[in-house]
């Protein structure tokens, strides 16, 4: 709930100076948003390095944990393939909990990743909204979200990751079904009815995946199975974003040159976006939620 208060707040403020210096100060817009990411950044690491992380490794006499050759070198080999990736890997998918994981995870980057990144742009261009409007409807929606996650919390502990994971991606796909119906005639009403369902959905979203995730690796190896899964999964959803621009660009083309009522090429993605999120809940209820069944 800080974090997401200190995101939004700063993201208020973004927007506040962008519209400021629109117009032939643009350039001086990009610059004072560029300086405040770069003092961010250096602000972020710096708050790493004071971290101190806990003690899992066996210890010396000097009182410091062991690790590459010192710890080959001290302690017994271990079986489990000596930090092999590829063998790690095989380990890995030959897991059906993993796999289903791993399943999830591709259905989930797929759903976000050919709608949601079009979707700032779409409301600043063809819908014609201002920075400061975007953003502070962004971040009220956001105090919603923060008011309302403890609570989301407490019921995917007594109700189960899944299951509630499940109701939050319905949130999400309002987002999207309202966005692939917003036009610059009925925008307004549009966005803020699908940036009010984003919140409540992502008052659960991200925790719901990150808890279902580890739910389902190996409890004596989920660092490096959860290491694989986001690393695959990263790349798989970096793909999807290019195919999803190309697609864009192929449609923007495309729709241009019809005629009748004009149609938009974001509200094509995110109708596909909210087909595949409708694909992730079904996936939840029938495999997910089933397997949490047959271990109970």
């Amino acid at each position: 709930a800080f974090c997401v208060f200190v995101t939004v707040t700063i993201m208020l403020l973004s927007g506040v100076v962008m519209d400021a210096t629109a117009g032939e100060r643009q350039n001086m817009g990009f610059t004072l948003n560029g300086s405040m990411i770069l003092l961010l950044v250096v602000l972020n690491a710096w708050a790493f390095s004071c971290m101190k992380e806990p003690r899992q490794g066996e210890l010396n006499a000097a009182g410091k944990e062991m690790h590459g050759k010192l710890r080959h070198k001290y302690l017994p080999k271990q079986p489990l393939h000596n930090g092999n990736l590829l063998a790690e890997m095989r380990d890995a998918f030959g897991k059906a909990d993993f796999r289903m994981a791993f399943t999830l995870t591709l259905l989930w980057q797929t759903s976000f990743y050919c709608a949601a990144p079009f979707n700032n742009s779409y409301q600043l261009g063809e819908l014609g909204m201002p920075f400061t409007f975007i953003m502070v409807i962004g971040f009220l929606c956001n105090m919603l979200r923060i008011a309302i996650t403890p609570l989301m919390g407490k019921l995917g502990d007594k109700h189960g990751m899944a299951f509630l994971y499940k109701y939050s991606l319905v949130g999400i796909l309002l987002y999207f079904i309202f966005f692939a119906l917003a036009v610059p005639s009925n925008a307004y009403p549009m966005v803020i009815l699908g940036t009010v369902c984003s919140a409540l959905g992502w008052s659960f979203a991200g925790i719901g995946l990150f808890g279902v995730q580890l739910e389902l690796l190996e409890e004596g190896k989920r660092d490096i199975q959860l290491s694989i899964l986001l690393a695959l999964s990263g790349v798989y959803g970096f793909l999807v974003s290019f195919v999803s621009g190309c697609l864009l660009d192929f449609l923007q083309k495309v729709l241009a040159t019809l005629p009748g009522q004009r149609l938009y090429a974001q509200q094509f993605t995110n109708a596909l976006g909210a087909g595949f999120l409708l694909i992730t809940i079904l996936y939840l209820k029938c495999r997910v939620q089933k397997r949490e069944r047959m271990i109970e």
